[in-house]
């Protein structure tokens, strides 16, 4: 139910965004032949703030291929490298960002939903996973696999050049795994991990 709600307000962002682009983008406006155009975004990600004890920090980097459909919408899909507790996985992921400025500080929000791409096998400690913290139980895993991934935003981009931009934001992360126990191979766990953290990205 998260993944439409998310992927429906990015379809409504860029309806929005593609029906307001000729007035925002009028033939006056300095920057009226630059505001749109494919582009990319990269970003550095560190989650390390843990919404509950017992979730994991993770590390990600992502480039964010996408259309400047305005001065005010960008949007794309993306793929990236994420790293939590050791477990590596791929996100691939539908991005949009909406700007609420086009001068040289830009307040923007932004939203990442897709799959976590990715899993590991073999005689995994569950303890690796963190879900009960100081008190997890001692047994083990046969796989640990990525399922759906969700990343907010809301921070602010810095202007280096008409299209090159310097962005520092929040981030709330998101991601379900399903784990599978050794002992009960038949009934696998789905085990949800919220963290928040900092972001630095690249936009041109």
């Amino acid at each position: 139910m998260k993944r439409f709600t998310f992927l429906v307000l990015l379809m409504s962002f860029i309806t929005a965004s593609i029906a307001q682009g000729p007035s925002r983008c009028a033939p006056g406006d300095s920057m009226a032949a630059k505001c749109t155009g494919f582009g990319m975004q990269a970003d550095l990600n560190y989650n390390f703030i843990k919404l509950k004890s017992t979730e994991m920090a993770n590390f990600h980097i992502a480039v964010m291929p996408g259309y400047h459909f305005c001065h005010y919408f960008f949007a794309g899909v993306g793929v990236g490298y994420a790293n939590y507790n050791g477990f590596n996985f791929v996100p691939l992921f539908a991005h949009g960002t909406i700007n609420f400025s086009k001068g040289k500080v830009i307040p923007f929000v932004q939203a990442k939903v897709g799959l976590m791409l990715g899993s590991e096998k073999g005689t995994i400690d569950y303890n690796r996973i963190n879900n009960g913290g100081e008190n997890a139980p001692v047994w083990y895993l046969s796989e640990v696999k990525g399922v759906y991934y969700i990343q907010p935003a809301i921070g602010v981009k810095f202007r280096i050049k008409e299209r090159n931009l310097l962005t520092v934001a929040l981030t709330l992360d998101g991601m379900l795994t399903k784990v599978t126990p050794t002992l009960d191979p038949t009934n696998p766990l789905n085990i949800k991990n919220g963290t928040m953290g900092l972001k630095i990205g690249y936009e041109f």
